[in-house]
């Protein structure tokens, strides 16, 4: 062990004797592990992000969004008024619970099309009519207050859940639970806020984040204060617009009914709308695919790790290769010492290690350097593991003993006569 220490003692000194050299060296060991480790960082920081969006719609849901279909025909003559009907209906809840055995339950969300009102502001945000079993389905926490409950469903009560980016919006500084708004014509009484602005449960917002103002109030309230027709007013001309339900969410009893039930929820909706006024939604599938593309993404970066490594450790064997015919007459001198062949090869493997070491070093600092700086001129989101800066480490070394090794041996099998006559 001491003499090891004495031969790293050793080689720490020849190489500080070529500062520049040595610098340069280790660049491609510096430059690729920093590239390397910045772009893991941000790439698994943003799996992270996308699985936790995709796991809080439930992995055993199957949701069912309506979709405004392109426009086909406009009523013709002065008045200019026509009704667009579309999207999903009762009729199609009331029968994939039905036929569906796996379904632990069939959820309803109506959709309230009003603007929110509080004091002297005016808010667009997505007001849901929702069933109580809503929230646990799509894992909503609750951060203040309560949620929707049975009692006011069965008793269709004004009442609301927000969330606290509306709070925010509103300009409300006091107690959330003592707000109370009004939603087109109706006035409602704030009894909960959820903990975070929830994923839009829509296929438009599983991976972005969606309508972030959210108004969740009693599904029996929204229909029966709401309705399910809406008018909108445009230059010359009104459109009547009749939508039932905005949602439906299919919650199945494991993650192994998933995947049929949606085949069945597909091939049902498409045989009963032939518009196609809809959109699936399977968190499942898409759980899947994001962790498919992970693996591909992972692959690449170790293919691309391995180029830079590669392209550093041939600088290592090429200047170590200089190095050693310049050190020709030193390594003759040794010989004659009575240095055997171990203890040159010792020699320049601990020489090449160490400007491995030194260049994974650097380079998980201009990685940790890099990262920061994505994250603050970009505001991605990133996840450094201190065990892949360890294995940076570790093949930074291995690196440098492999790039060492041609060389060491070239220097070991020098015949001592020749290497003392050497100029």
């Amino acid at each position: 062990m001491l003499k090891l220490m004495e031969m790293l003692a050793l080689a720490v000194k020849n190489l500080n004797r070529y500062k520049l050299r040595t610098f340069l060296t280790t660049s491609g060991i510096i430059f690729g592990i920093g590239a390397v480790i910045s772009m893991m960082s941000v790439g698994a920081g943003a799996k992270a992000e996308i699985l936790a969006q995709i796991e809080k719609l439930g992995i055993t849901n199957i949701i069912a969004t309506t979709v405004k279909p392109p426009e086909e025909k406009k009523a013709t003559g002065r008045e200019q008024s026509w009704t667009n009907n579309y999207g999903l209906t009762f009729r199609d809840a009331d029968y994939l619970g039905s036929i569906l055995e796996s379904a632990k339950m069939v959820l309803r969300v109506h959709r309230a099309r009003h603007k929110i009102y509080f004091r002297n502001r005016i808010i667009e945000a997505k007001v849901l009519g929702v069933q109580p079993e809503y929230f646990g389905a799509l894992n909503i926490e609750i951060g203040m207050g309560r949620p929707i409950c049975p009692a006011d469903a069965v008793n269709a009560r004004r009442v609301c859940v927000i969330g606290p980016g509306l709070v925010r919006e509103l300009l409300y500084t006091g107690d959330p639970l003592e707000m109370s708004i009004r939603v087109g014509p109706e006035c409602f009484n704030v009894v909960g806020v959820t903990a975070e602005e929830p994923v839009a449960a829509g296929a438009e917002g599983v991976l972005s984040e969606g309508e972030g103002l959210r108004v969740y109030i009693p599904y029996e309230t929204s229909l029966r204060r709401f309705g399910t027709f809406s008018i909108q007013f445009k230059t010359g001309s009104q459109e009547i617009t009749k939508v039932e339900l905005e949602e439906i969410i299919v919650s199945c009893r494991g993650v192994d009914d998933v995947l049929d039930s949606a085949s069945v929820v597909s091939a049902t909706l498409k045989n009963m709308h032939k518009r196609r006024d809809y959109e699936i939604t399977v968190p499942l599938k898409q759980l899947q695919q994001v962790k498919k593309t992970q693996r591909i993404f992972r692959v690449v970066m170790v293919l691309i790790a391995g180029i830079s490594l590669l392209v550093g450790g041939i600088g290592i064997a090429n200047i170590m290769f200089a190095t050693v015919t310049e050190r020709t007459r030193e390594i003759g001198i040794r010989r004659a010492l009575g240095a055997r062949r171990r203890d040159i090869v010792v020699q320049f493997l601990c020489e090449t290690i160490v400007i491995a070491l030194m260049g994974g070093i650097a380079g998980c600092g201009f990685g940790a350097l890099g990262v920061f700086a994505i994250g603050k001129f970009t505001g991605w989101e990133s996840a450094m593991n201190p065990d892949s800066m360890a294995l940076a480490l570790l093949i930074s070394c291995l690196v440098g003993v492999l790039s060492g090794l041609a060389p060491a041996r070239r220097a070991a099998l020098f015949d001592p006569v020749a290497s003392l006559r050497h100029e």
